[in-house]
């Protein structure tokens, strides 16, 4: 392996600062840059597709990723969308089962990828990414299961409510302050609701004081109590 360059400098600086891998020193994750390829892509473009074998596994390092899954009739639902520091294929190549969801560019995007040997070796020899890759992993399993329960028995609130959340990177228990890089559309995808119900539940959380929204792809959390509260609902 070669001297770190700049270009890795700044994925790992990067990487570091989406609040992700803060707690991972910065020259493990130029170690672990060092070993992936870095790879830039073009909104829909494919990054994996469902059903393929995990080869695999990736980080964000920016940009976004949306994570789609078809149905037996077809039908295709919006999982999630993957922001920067977020991982995607790991759990899958970790446990050698199908991709259960097809991962497409959103908006311009920077990947580190590293092939399956390559990344458990990585995991073998820096006991920090194992355990941060770990809880990344738990964290997106629970983010999953709460939002696919939302959506047949949440209230439209709640739904919202937990897909900004998510979006954020937190949960009802440990809500906080923060502005949120997504915009009504992709609520709208991983809330399962239509574009016009997203923007008049902001529009009554805005007069309410509880979000903020006066970008069209970002809204920030004002009151995460209150938020919190329509997510337990």
């Amino acid at each position: 392996m070669g001297p770190t360059t700049p270009a890795t400098r700044h994925a790992a600086k990067a990487l570091a600062a989406s609040g992700h891998w803060d707690a991972i020193p910065l020259q493990t994750l130029e170690r672990a840059l060092d070993a992936a390829a870095i790879i830039t892509l073009r909104p829909g473009q494919k990054v994996f597709h469902q059903g393929d074998e995990a080869e695999g596994a990736y980080v964000v390092i920016s940009g976004r990723l949306r994570l789609e899954q078809a149905s037996a009739s077809g039908e295709n639902t919006v999982l999630r969308y993957v922001g920067a520091g977020e991982i995607a294929a790991i759990l899958a190549a970790l446990q050698a089962i199908p991709l259960p969801a097809t991962a497409t560019v959103a908006n311009d995007a920077v990947l580190a990828y590293w092939p399956l040997p390559v990344f458990q070796g990585l995991m073998q020899k820096e006991p920090l990414l194992s355990m941060q890759v770990a809880r990344l992993a738990g964290r997106r399993i629970v983010q999953l299961q709460m939002l696919l329960r939302q959506r047949t028995e949440g209230t439209v609130e709640s739904r919202i409510a937990v897909a900004l959340l998510h979006a954020a990177g937190q949960e009802d228990d440990d809500a906080h302050a923060a502005t949120v890089a997504i915009s009504r559309r992709e609520l709208a995808d991983v809330a399962g609701v239509s574009i016009y119900t997203i923007s008049r539940t902001l529009t009554q959380w805005q007069r309410a004081g509880i979000v903020d929204a006066p970008r069209r792809r970002a809204v920030a959390i004002l009151k995460p109590d209150r938020l919190a509260r329509f997510a337990r609902s």
